[in-house]
């Protein structure tokens, strides 16, 4: 997985890209742990998140197929919007469908007519996942050895993915569970003010797949 495509998509896949700064003092578990999750180069990221409200359910899939130094990503997703003059205004909720391909260092939204540098919003989330950023106190490992749980404040939350979070005193908890050799799945959640349940769920899938891109085709050439 190239270290570029690990800097510029968004949470959904670079959720894997910091795992090699994870560091639990002298866990050697959690080091084994550790080194499973940051070796695994998944061809295939799928996540699903929800945002529940108490009135609505706002939610989301993101499929990203990766073929080496470039991906394709499929978004399905619903947001709140602010109703368009003379529309209904019960139109308060926006669906989003699209598909975004990065490849040689450009980025297509029209199914590879065009190529542009700007990034998508729906792939500009540049969000880290760097466990290493606090010292965890909260967590537990499974008796396999293949689940972690860890739970940590919105301050912690915030300096591990890079973003702000506002979660309740309950805190934001965190699951990654590995295979025994690769990373098969991330679960976030935790509620805010205005949120019973904001959620994030990942898993990571490993076959063999073909890039659709030939050489030439971002160059124009």
């Amino acid at each position: 997985m190239g270290t570029k495509m690990k800097k510029i998509i968004s949470l959904l896949l670079a959720i894997i890209c910091m795992f090699a700064l994870f560091s639990c003092g002298d866990d050697s578990s959690v080091d084994s742990f550790a080194k499973i999750v940051s070796s695994s180069e998944p061809t295939k990221i799928i996540t699903l998140t929800s945002y529940n409200d108490g009135d609505n359910v706002l939610t989301g899939s993101y499929e990203t197929q990766i073929y080496g130094a470039d991906f394709m990503m499929v978004y399905d997703y619903e947001s709140y919007q602010v109703p368009a003059p003379g529309a209904n205004p019960d139109d308060f909720i926006a669906h989003r469908v699209g598909k975004i391909y990065y490849h040689e260092g450009l980025y297509s939204i029209d199914e590879g007519k065009t190529w542009n540098t700007g990034t998508p919003n729906e792939s500009a989330m540049q969000v880290k996942f760097d466990l290493g950023a606090v010292e965890l106190k909260d967590y537990k490992i499974s008796k396999d050895k293949k689940t972690l749980d860890i739970t940590v404040s919105s301050e912690e939350a915030e300096k591990i993915l890079g973003i702000k979070v506002s979660a309740t005193e309950d805190g934001v908890q965190i699951q990654v569970v590995h295979d025994g050799k690769n990373l098969r799945q991330i679960r976030v959640s935790y509620s805010t003010e205005n949120a019973t349940l904001v959620s994030l769920e990942t898993s990571y899938s490993y076959s063999e797949v073909t890039s659709p891109f030939a050489s030439s085709d971002a160059a124009g050439e």
